[in-house]
């Protein structure tokens, strides 16, 4: 069954065959991620410990050392499962969004244009997968299950993505997150990263809101540190510092001390959406 991040779940049709493939798969990149090794100072540490189903950002770097030698940052999807993964060893290998290269032989991986043409590096698109172990189509739903393929037998995740110069995957966000900001298309992680990064700030989700005259607006759910004190006009200042005016920045802030989650441990978006739609008067 899918997640239901971006509305109700569907249940996905795998054989035996390709659940099997996806446990050798994650059985490979795991490694030994469950054994521990006893450390001069008494304190146990992973050898790696393995994650998935967030994107990557800085504040992973800082468990390297602490509770594990390495990390391994793995992408994949219900209709997949195990796609793409990356080893870091050091706090320069974690960067942003990185998934890395294809977990198993089989596994093909590309980033496309609007026209289904493959993008050049660093050009970001949606991103295809295509694997022999593919699931089978979406329980009572054929049309669904059709229109999920190209006709070459790619799957469009409606993720967006891209490779650098390496081939290194990155993995930004789901393209139906984009936000229709008057003419203007604003993804999520474009504001999330720099926003993010403020020392006041613990975490950032960017969901969009109903809008008379752009269609949408832009609001930021964020948490603030431990410690910090701020109201929601003194967190749009300090964010909004980071913006030029005039170019899109969230118009909504709301402060909260914690974010809904799903049943799989991913953020509720739509829950999100409806708590600042009521907060802000945009029923």
């Amino acid at each position: 069954m899918t997640s239901g991040t971006t509305g109700l779940p569907k249940l996905v049709v795998r054989s035996h065959e390709a659940l099997l493939m996806n446990a050798r798969i994650f059985a490979s990149i795991s490694n030994e991620s469950a054994s521990t090794s006893f450390l001069k100072n008494t304190i146990n540490i992973l050898n790696v410990l393995c994650a998935a189903g967030q994107p990557v950002d800085k504040d992973w770097s800082e468990i390297l050392d602490k509770i594990t030698r390495s990390a391994c940052f793995a992408y994949g999807l219900s209709e997949v499962g195990y796609c793409c993964s990356q080893l870091c060893a050091t706090s320069s290998d974690v960067l942003p969004y990185v998934v890395g290269y294809p977990s198993a032989e089989g596994i093909e991986v590309k980033v496309v244009d609007e026209n289904q043409q493959e993008t050049s590096p660093n050009t970001h698109g949606e991103l295809l997968v295509r694997a022999p172990w593919m699931f089978d189509g979406y329980l009572g739903n054929e049309e669904k299950s059709k229109s999920e393929f190209t006709q070459d037998r790619w799957f469009k995740t409606d993720d967006l993505a891209y490779k650098d110069n390496d081939g290194c995957l990155f993995v930004m966000c789901r393209r139906s997150d984009a936000i229709a900001w008057g003419v203007r298309t604003v993804y999520p992680s474009y504001l999330e990263k720099p926003i993010g990064s403020l020392s006041v700030i613990a975490d950032v989700i960017i969901v969009p809101v109903p809008d008379k005259d752009r269609f949408q607006e832009i609001c930021a759910c964020v948490i603030l540190c431990e410690g910090i004190t701020l109201n929601e006009k003194e967190v749009a200042d300090t964010c909004n510092s980071l913006f030029v005016k005039g170019t899109c920045a969230p118009k909504y802030y709301m402060v909260m001390d914690n974010f809904p989650y799903l049943s799989s441990a991913k953020p509720d978006k739509l829950k999100l959406i409806s708590m600042a739609k009521e907060r802000f008067n945009l029923n």
